[in-house]
């Protein structure tokens, strides 16, 4: 999985996300930046490594998806799947 594959999918999840506050909540979403890592990355939140798969950080309002969790999924893991 690459950097604009995922790119996509956040931006997809951000339409839903978006509608969903609009019309549901009648707020405004605020949209989280997206942090592509491989290995380990530090954030408000602290350090993580691969092991922690995506996450969210509400300290920074950042998304972190690590490329190497994907690769593992499918090598490791048996489990290439889709978003």
């Amino acid at each position: 999985m690459d950097g604009s594959t995922v790119s996509a999918v956040l931006a997809d999840t951000e339409e839903v996300w978006n509608d969903i506050f609009r019309t549901e909540i009648g707020r405004p979403y605020r949209e989280p930046a997206l942090v592509l890592f491989n290995g380990g990355v530090r954030s408000a939140c602290g350090f993580a490594q691969s092991a922690v798969g995506p996450f969210y950080c509400p300290l920074d309002q950042q998304v972190y998806l690590d490329l190497g969790f994907f690769r593992d999924l499918d090598t490791r893991l048996g489990a290439p799947g889709d978003f």
